[in-house]
């Protein structure tokens, strides 16, 4: 019996990948392929024989079969919202969009694009735009924050340069100078329900991906029923509006997401397209046209109220129809209601030569006419102004609470100040005291207005004014044209 050798160990020599994709080989022959850490199996018949299926190369494999593969054209444009000079993401055309995913779907970014290395600088790091997800938005460029690829987990993100999986940080370092690039990531069943794609280097540069199960809407779209159209939609959310019944779908365009009516095609709405359509007479010009059997001269139509009509002879007297409850409104030509049947009553207004006085109505006071308010308050119903047009004469005192405003004269015996604090006359221009046998004061003194020499002068003085002179402390009199002091013993 002949027994295998036994090693404890096999090394095979890598390969890159130009060599094994050329290659034809023997039947099962075997290399390791050093760009995608697995093995290669060889027929002798098919060019690059088969790579080994790993939890390493899945994605790419998966990627590779078109199976549940969606592939979007990154490309680097002008940002036409902020105007940052680093630019925006354009997918597949659009700028920022949001996007919708779906978890065991693959999703694959092409950057080859020459824009998302060159566009905002012509040197430098900065115009390179590696594409990369995170679970909030511009992922590590926010302090605290990571990318969605930097933990444990694997979620199912393969780095291409020249169709070779990398690392992020080579794919990042290398970026500008490869002639293919490419991002792909499988949505895994544990993903969450929001990620965001950014630029490695720039804000700003992304949006957000709804993340949504198999056969529940297009990426976490919904379907919503009310009056009011829902907040925050995402797009392909359906609405219906159940005040008019019109359906919307939220739809994202170039310009903009805003709500939309689906086109329902050409609706033909001839009266001889519809279906159990009543037939309509050519010409009603008489009841009899409705099949309506005519009665006798003088008779009434009525209804039983089922639907029925018939032709009745009409009552007499009181407006009720003979052998039935139904009464009859009097109405005038105006068609204003002289006598309501429903209440029995006379509405006021159809009543002719309705008196203006209170005598009008046979209503005398025992005292000539004069009125008495019980009450402490005369008001309004809207609390507007009173207008007395005759003259007033109060018997007692009157108390104003308020200010008294007059267009003409104030006469009064005299006036007495019984509030609190100095009362004082304001006059927007002079004031004038009338009194044939002079002004006394009768208590306290009479104060001069003061003023320093520069407010003194900056007065238009007539003669006889007096002002104190803050300045000189003394009373000054404006005498003949110009300000004399008055000293403590003679005027000088």
């Amino acid at each position: 019996m002949t027994t295998s050798a036994i090693f404890d160990r096999i090394r095979i020599i890598p390969r890159p990948d130009d060599f094994l994709d050329r290659n034809v080989g023997s039947s099962g022959e075997i290399f390791f392929d050093q760009q995608a850490n697995s093995l290669r199996l060889y027929d002798g018949k098919a060019t690059g024989g088969y790579s080994l299926l790993t939890s390493g190369n899945f994605t790419q494999q998966i990627a590779d079969t078109g199976v549940a593969v969606l592939e979007k054209t990154v490309t680097v444009g002008v940002d036409t919202v902020a105007g940052q000079s680093t630019g925006k993401f354009y997918i597949n055309g659009v700028e920022s969009p949001i996007l919708e995913f779906v978890r065991g779907y693959t999703y694959v970014f092409d950057q080859s694009d020459v824009s998302n290395a060159m566009y905002g600088s012509h040197h430098g790091s900065s115009a390179w735009h590696p594409l990369m997800f995170a679970l909030t938005e511009d992922g590590d460029l926010v302090p605290g924050n990571l990318h969605y690829d930097q933990t444990t987990t694997d979620h199912g993100i393969i780095y291409l340069l020249d169709d070779d999986p990398v690392s992020m940080r080579y794919y990042t370092d290398n970026f500008r100078s490869a002639t293919t690039r490419k991002v792909l990531i499988t949505v895994q069943s544990n993903a969450p329900d929001e990620l965001w794609y950014w630029c490695h280097f720039h804000t700003g540069q992304g949006n957000k991906i709804n993340i949504s199960d198999p056969g529940t809407g297009s990426g976490g779209a919904s379907i919503s029923v009310g009056d009011t159209a829902p907040s925050n939609p995402s797009s392909g959310a359906i609405w219906f509006n159940s005040t008019t019944g019109i359906l919307y779908v939220y739809y994202t365009d170039p310009d903009g997401s805003q709500w939309v009516q689906p086109s329902t095609g050409n609706v033909s709405l001839d009266y001889n397209n519809l279906t159990n359509k009543p037939t309509i007479p050519a010409a009603v010009t008489s009841l009899t046209d409705l099949n309506i059997v005519d009665g006798t001269a003088g008779q009434v139509l009525q209804t039983d109220g089922a639907g029925s009509f018939s032709f009745v002879d009409a009552g007499t007297g009181s407006g009720i129809v003979e052998g039935s409850n139904y009464r009859i409104n009097i109405v005038a030509d105006d068609s204003s209601v002289i006598v309501n049947s429903s209440t029995g009553k006379v509405p006021w207004t159809a009543i002719d030569g309705t008196p203006t006085t209170i005598s009008g109505y046979g209503i005398t006071d025992a005292a000539g006419g004069n009125f008495t308010f019980v009450g402490t308050t005369m008001d309004t119903a809207d609390s507007s102004g009173i207008t007395i047009t005759p003259a007033v004469t109060m018997s007692s005192d009157l108390t104003v609470e308020n200010d008294i405003r007059a267009s003409n004269s104030v006469y009064a015996g005299e006036f007495v100040n019984t509030g609190a604090g100095a009362p004082e006359i304001d006059s927007a221009t002079t004031l004038t005291l009338k009194a044939p046998d002079g002004v006394q004061v009768q208590s306290g003194a009479f104060r001069l207005a003061s003023f320093n020499n520069a407010g003194r002068d900056a007065l238009t003085p007539v003669n006889g004014d007096m002002i104190y002179n803050t300045q000189d402390n003394k009373i000054q009199a404006y005498i003949n044209g110009s300000w004399r002091r008055i000293d403590d013993s003679a005027i000088v």
